[in-house]
Parts: C-alpha cells; sequence; structure tokens
C-alpha cells in the first residue's frame, strides 16, 4: 500500500494510505486528504493510480506542487520522492517490488529413528497471577500505543494521531480517535464553488452583470471539474444552472451596453 508521510510541522510523523483510484488533497473538508495548511490551496492536487503507483497533478494551486523541489505540474511518483504543498513537505512510499520465489528443488525424503522422548509437562498457571497487556502501535510495532481508533479499531501511538482543532483524528481513516466520538462521513457533500456560481449569475441579472456574470461562468465551470474529480460532490445541476443564466445575461448584459453606445453617435 503506497502513503504519504507529513515531515515535518505540527503535523510531523501523520501518514495517509494512499487507496482509491483517484484521491484529492487539499485544506477543503470535500478532499480525500484534508489537511489545515496555510500554504495549502482549497483543491490543491489529485494522485490517480497509474498501473501499480500514482501520477500526481497539480489543480493549478496558488503556492504550487513540487517533487523533489521542482515544480510540477503532473509527475509520477516515485518511492521515496519528496513531495511539497505550498511549504507542507511530505515523503511517497511505494511497496517494494514482489520477489520471484526460488526455483523448487526435488525433495529428499530422509527418516532418522530417534528414541521417545517424553512431552514437558505444561507450564503452571496459577488461576490469580496478574496480566498485564500493552497495546503496540499498529505502524510501529516498538512503540506503546496512547489510544485506539474508533473507526478502524486499530492502535496507534503519538505520532500517528493527528491533532486538529484540539481533536485527535486516525491518521489512516480520518476517524475521531476513541476519546471523541466517531465521526460518520456524509454520503455527499454539497459543493461551495457550485453554490456561489449560481448565487454570482442570479445577482448579476440585476446589476454588475458585466462583472458577476464572468466570474459565475468561472465558477461554475471550475465547479463541474472538482465535481468530475470528487464523485462524493453534489451540485451538477447549479452548475449547469449557473452557466446557462450567466451565459444569457451575459450577452443581455452586451447588447445593452451596445444600444446604449449607439444611441450617442
Amino acid at each position: 500500500m503506497s502513503t504519504l508521510l507529513i515531515l515535518a510541522g505540527a503535523l510531523q510523523g501523520a501518514s495517509f494510505d494512499l487507496l482509491g483510484e483517484q484521491i484529492t488533497v487539499g485544506r477543503g473538508e470535500d478532499n480525500h486528504i484534508c489537511i489545515d495548511e496555510h500554504t495549502m490551496s482549497r483543491h490543491h492536487a489529485v494522485l490517480a493510480r497509474d498501473g501499480v503507483g500514482y501520477k500526481l497533478r497539480d489543480l493549478q494551486s496558488t503556492n504550487g506542487t513540487r517533487v523533489n523541489g521542482q515544480t510540477i505540474t503532473e509527475s509520477m511518483l516515485r518511492h521515496g520522492n519528496r513531495v511539497a504543498f505550498g511549504d507542507l513537505e511530505l515523503r511517497y512510499d511505494a511497496p517494494a517490488a514482489p520477489v520471484a520465489p526460488p526455483l523448487a528443488r526435488p525433495a529428499i525424503k530422509v527418516t532418522i529413528h530417534q528414541p521417545a522422548v517424553a512431552a514437558p509437562a505444561p507450564p503452571l498457571v496459577r488461576p490469580n497471577a496478574e496480566r498485564k497487556t500493552t497495546m503496540q502501535c499498529k505502524n510501529h510495532q516498538d512503540t506503546a500505543a496512547v489510544d485506539r481508533c474508533a473507526g478502524c479499531a486499530e492502535s496507534f501511538c503519538g505520532n500517528c494521531l493527528v491533532e486538529i482543532h484540539g481533536q485527535k483524528y486516525c491518521g489512516s481513516c480520518k476517524v475521531l480517535a476513541v476519546k471523541g466520538q466517531p465521526v460518520i462521513e456524509e454520503a455527499t457533500i454539497p459543493c461551495k464553488e457550485a453554490s456561489e456560481a449560481l448565487k454570482y449569475a442570479i445577482i448579476g441579472i440585476f446589476c454588475f452583470g458585466i462583472v458577476l456574470e464572468p466570474v459565475a461562468i468561472s465558477k461554475a465551470l471550475k465547479a463541474k471539474k472538482m465535481i468530475a474529480l470528487n464523485p462524493r460532490l453534489t451540485g451538477s445541476g447549479k452548475c449547469t444552472a449557473a452557466l446557462i443564466i450567466g451565459i444569457a445575461a451575459l450577452i443581455m448584459w452586451v447588447l445593452g451596453v451596445v444600444s446604449r453606445v449607439s444611441q450617442f453617435k
């Protein structure tokens, strides 16, 4: 399983498992990997499965995406690559390639006769003996766990839990640890860009249409791309409505301006 490991900062040591065909990364809560880092865009980048690995693509982020220090728009990731989203630096770890088993050799049957040995007596178990059990971290076998995730039921040490706004989150499945209540993700998430596009399109009918309608059209097109990348996002109908209203209203505003200019000639 491929993973992304945060290398520095307040979230150092947090690890994210890459499981889907397309994984979005950014500050927005509608991303598959949501990281509250001020230098990251709301929708910063997307990881798309390519064979046994992942291809990283920047989503026109403000502060850019880098691989091994080089700014990229799209790059195939290799094991050990250092990936930076804004100022946040992570390491991409890919599973090792499977090793071919050695060639089978003909079995040689050897029979050795040994004298019978009496089986050792079972160890004495005291009924009142006190037994101590310590949970081990799933990712670090030599480290004692400090909490158990309420979602995947795995035990983790402090380095594997991500603390955001005072709450500890599992770095693997993103569900609150046992000290809080489990968070059940909604089946769908409304797309904010689609709602804003429709709002600007409607306001532009009545005022400042020359300015607001192009903004509405731009936001609607951006929202359509986001919905295509993340199937959990809803608002496709709002995008279509915003495009229709925006284009029609913009045409009316342009015709009105042309008509007024022609009257002065």
